[in-house]
């Protein structure tokens, strides 16, 4: 690869230490063709994380913020510190040489900033969307909204929530800047710049809107990197007049600014991904944060996520190498499996096309946000990431030793690829690693499924979408690597304890798909071409197809782990050298001399069955497994078979 610049100006571009310009006018890309993503877009956002790590020598940037902050005293604004309790992805879609990989550096100095003017967006998008709502008199609220912000030619088109008795701003009218000036948001010292990633499972079910490609578990994922700045940055955020009325409307008009966006910033978040949890602010105690709209509108949802097992987490963030700090969970993360969650809820009820579109609605794309977000904030932060070395912690929690030289150690089965010679150091979160989750869900106004006829669901019914799926995850799922061998299983919320999630389908699922129109009741099996919990419910003839450890196993997570590796490995050792048990899943190596058939197109499917750890007292751990059968492994009726001995011959 070479920068297509003569050669004496390359050896010039080799010294830069401007973050902006490394990453606007000099990667290193020209002439390559193919693995985009891989090959250009995550080196040149490996030598912008470099060149961000350290203050320039020469910038002196607590100088340059103190100067700042003096300016903006002179100017009477008034300032207030936040900080991020998740990554911040700001400007991503820019104009770059990178695809979807851009962020707001300012011009001459190169550290991250948030403009004002996207400021005053986001604080005018809450004002009208979320303030608006609880104010008795909507047209003198409409019209402080406009004292604050200004208006322009054909500035209120499409918008709906306008308070009707007030003329729509038509294209000949002057426009206004408004009373109140948003400025730039500075961090409060020099930020550094992470590489982040989003791993794409099933790209052609989202990227195709015509043919019928499920969201199956036999999909390579398409990693896509992007910078963003970790949780923990501070920024400092400055608002002024520009221009004074009266003292009393004067202040005023600045309190509600800030209002609007100290909500904008902790209950919506900046920049890009924000439905994904990424830009949220936590606020300091001293300022009151506003409340959400009316419940009819809006909700929140707040609990703790607790792990009972230890969670590989982040694993590709940091690329070749992983460190402590990699090893988080990331609210991205957890909106994936939420989304997986949900889809298995209703798979088999609608078809793949109906499928997308109803995912699309509540749980969004790139075009749209959906009607739930979610945020989330690590709580017992002084329990850090451990390493995680294999034989060390088998030797201190005296897990036995496998039987003989052809059986691995069960921990060692569960665990494979996470600790092999030539991998990469795994770090993993430890069991009682916690996390604060906040849900939101909003009232949603369909018209795009069946025009011109108008749906709204409220926001009460998009919030049971969202804590069903939550319930799934708790119950029978897990977070991060190996989570289907038992790793990462949290332990299920006080505040999800009364909903029976296994009631999925009824008053879950069919009232939302009955509302808009779709098939409610009728499972058609050929739709579940994705995994679906009617058709794990029903394949064990009338068993709700989970089955649980009557007694609790250890109170000892990793000897839960090591148990459930044992057990695994013992059942496929009864199909030796038979390629029947690649039902279990892809990969997997046949040892010589290889017998019996397993006729599949596949390279790899993730594992159908799933082990989850839960406590059903305070100490003592118990499992509960259950499978998904798969169309592919390698048909539907060889699937049911095979994970029905499976289930049924499986013991802890």
């Amino acid at each position: 690869m070479t920068i297509p610049l003569p050669s004496n100006i390359q050896l010039l571009v080799k010294q830069n230490t401007h973050p902006g310009l490394a990453i606007d006018k000099y990667v290193d890309s020209y002439g390559l063709h193919g693995g985009w993503s891989e090959n250009v877009q995550k080196p040149a956002l490996n030598q912008l994380v470099n060149l961000s790590k350290f203050e320039p020598a020469e910038l002196h940037y607590t100088s340059l913020q103190n100067r700042h902050k003096k300016t903006m005293g002179d100017l009477g604004a008034i300032l207030f510190e936040a900080v991020t309790t998740n990554p911040l992805a700001i400007h991503l879609a820019r104009g770059s040489a990178l695809e979807n990989a851009g962020i707001c550096l300012h011009p001459i100095h190169g550290f991250v900033y948030l403009p004002g003017s996207g400021l005053k967006g986001m604080s005018r998008a809450f004002a009208e969307t979320q303030w608006l709502d609880r104010q008795p008199d909507k047209i003198v609220a409409w019209q402080t909204i406009e004292q604050v912000f200004g208006w322009a030619p054909n500035s209120d088109d499409n918008k709906s929530w306008k308070p009707d008795g007030i003329p729509k701003r038509e294209k000949d009218d002057k426009e206004s800047a408004g009373n109140i000036i948003f400025h730039d948001a500075w961090p409060s010292k020099w930020p550094s710049i992470q590489m982040d990633i989003l791993n794409n499972h099933h790209s052609k079910y989202y990227s195709s809107k015509i043919n019928n490609d499920a969201p199956g578990d036999w999909e390579e994922p398409i990693p896509v990197y992007f910078p963003s700045i970790a949780a923990g940055a501070s920024f400092v955020f400055f608002i002024s007049l520009r221009k004074t009325q009266n003292p009393q409307t004067d202040e005023k008009l600045k309190k509600l600014a800030i209002e609007w966006l100290i909500g904008a910033l902790n209950l919506n978040g900046a920049g890009a991904k924000t439905a994904s949890g990424y830009g949220r602010f936590e606020i300091p105690s001293s300022i009151a944060i506003p409340k959400l709209a009316s419940s009819d509108n809006y909700l929140e949802f707040k609990t703790t996520l607790e792990l009972v097992t230890p969670a590989f987490l982040a694993g590709a963030l940091a690329g070749a190498m992983q460190t402590k700090e990699d090893c988080n969970l990331r609210p991205a993360t957890i909106k994936g499996l939420l989304r997986w969650w949900w889809r298995s809820m209703h798979s088999g009820f609608v078809s793949v096309n109906e499928l997308r579109n109803l995912e699309t609605i509540l749980w969004g794309d790139t075009k749209t946000s959906g009607g739930i977000s979610l945020s989330i904030k690590k709580l017992n932060v002084n329990l850090a990431p451990e390493t995680f070395a294999k034989m060390k912690i088998a030797e201190v929690n005296n897990l036995p030793h496998p039987p003989n030289r052809k059986t691995s150690q069960g921990l060692s089965y569960s665990s494979y690829g996470m600790a092999e010679n030539g991998k990469p150091q795994r770090f993993f979160a430890p069991p009682k690693s916690s996390w604060e989750i906040t849900i939101f869900a909003r009232k949603l106004k369909i018209d795009n499924l069946k025009p011109p006829k108008i749906f709204e669901i409220p926001a009460s019914m998009v919030m049971d979408q969202a804590k069903l799926a939550l319930w799934w995850l708790c119950y029978l799922g897990g977070v991060g690597a190996k989570s289907r061998k038992g790793f990462g299983s949290f332990q299920m919320p006080k505040e999800l304890s009364e909903l029976d999630g296994r009631k999925f389908n009824t008053p879950f699922g069919s009232p939302l798909r009955e509302k808009l129109e779709l098939p409610s009741n009728s499972f058609v099996e050929n739709n579940a071409v994705s995994p679906s919990l009617r058709l794990m419910a029903t394949f064990l003839g009338g068993s709700d197809g989970i089955t649980e450890t009557e007694d609790s196993v250890s109170n000892n997570p990793w000897v839960v782990l090591d148990k459930i590796g044992s057990s695994i490995q013992s059942f496929a050792q009864k199909y030796k050298h038979r390629r029947e048990k690649k039902a279990l899943g892809l990969p997997r190596k046949i040892g010589d001399p290889a017998s019996g058939t397993f006729r599949c197109d596949l390279e790899r499917h993730s594992s159908p069955a799933f082990f989850h750890c839960f406590k059903k007292d305070e100490n003592n751990i118990s499992v509960r497994w259950g499978a998904f059968p798969s169309p592919r492994l390698p048909d539907i009726q060889t699937s049911k078979d095979f994970l029905r001995e499976f289930i049924q011959d499986f013991s802890i």
